[in-house]
């Protein structure tokens, strides 16, 4: 089942910490699903329920963190002078930002294709798919020789992405870059993680 957290950030660590690394009782579990869950015999039950472990809210907290200093230092690559100037910001700098906030921000699944009139295309990496995460990385904006050699650079050394596939993602940031996309390294990290199923 899928957990749908809208509590702030703030809340949000509050409950880690009071968790002390147990789990924390979520959503209620749907009546209409009981009929296919196995019960105890000459059982009854009262109530069911999704438990999340305080680890897991843990990493949400820090993929929020991330993301916020993520596009920060990117906004603040493209224009070091953003929130001292008393300019209005012009409509082609109105769509960069949002472009970086489309990447940074819901990179995992969201793609802005570049130039006027930039519409968001869904593009879902899906776990053990090669061809999925190929056709994010297209979309993504990421030269073809450099998406040619990622099925050799996959690795993964226990939990952790390998030092070949980091090495990779650090080359496509910069060949993406070097053609006016800009997507940061963590992006594609992530994405990456979601193809081998390696958590966030």
């Amino acid at each position: 089942m899928r957990t749908q957290l809208h509590a702030p950030l703030a809340e949000l660590e509050g409950l880690v910490h009071s968790a002390q690394g147990g789990s924390l009782r979520t959503t209620p579990i749907p009546p209409e699903v009981y009929p296919h869950l196995e019960i105890f015999e000459l059982m009854t039950t009262m109530e069911l329920w999704c438990e999340l472990s305080a680890q897991s809210l843990a990493g949400v907290v820090d993929q929020v963190r991330t993301r916020a200093l993520t596009l920060l230092l990117e906004l603040e690559g493209e224009n070091p002078d953003a929130g001292d100037s008393t300019r209005p910001m012009t409509s082609a700098a109105s769509e960069r930002v949002t472009q970086l906030v489309q990447t940074v921000i819901y990179g995992q699944n969201v793609t802005i294709a570049a130039g006027a009139g930039a519409t968001a295309q869904q593009v879902v990496v899906t776990q053990g798919d090669l061809d999925s995460l190929l056709s994010w990385a297209r979309s993504a904006g990421i030269p073809e020789a450099e998406i040619q050699e990622l099925p050799a650079a996959i690795d993964r050394r226990g939990q952790n992405l390998g030092r070949s596939t980091r090495s990779w993602a650090a080359r496509a940031a910069r060949a993406a870059a070097g053609v006016g996309r800009d997507v940061a390294v963590g992006v594609i990290e992530a994405e990456l993680r979601r193809y081998l199923g390696l958590p966030a």
